[in-house]
């Protein structure tokens, strides 16, 4: 039957932003990734923002975490501020953490 509809579907497409940063998480030892920046305004279940975390099978030197964010149904031409964070507890590389948007890249070394 195709009356009903199955929900929202996401869309997840690349962000760029404005700033990243790695201070102390609530646990002790821990530590929280937060990235700020413009997205476009929310439209009714859409422009939510997300950080993904890639998979290893082993700890690369830098953790890619890509900044993305669901364009279904989201209005483009007015642009709100966001701010997202992580944990980095599993997700740590060697030398730090590198946060990949549409354009940008930053790396951020973490010392132990």
């Amino acid at each position: 039957m195709s009356g009903a509809s199955a929900g929202h579907q996401p869309n997840w497409i690349p962000l760029d932003f404005r700033k990243a940063v790695v201070g102390k998480g609530s646990a002790e030892g821990s530590l929280m990734l937060t990235v700020s920046g413009d997205k476009p305004r929310e439209a009714q279940g859409g422009a939510v923002v997300k950080l993904n975390p890639l998979a290893y099978e082993t700890q690369p030197e830098y953790w890619k975490i890509e900044l993305l964010w669901d364009s279904a149904d989201a209005v483009i031409p007015m642009v709100t501020p966001f701010s997202v964070s992580i944990t980095l507890d599993q997700f740590r590389g060697s030398k730090g953490v590198e946060v990949v948007g549409q354009t940008k890249r930053q790396k951020i070394e973490i010392s132990s």
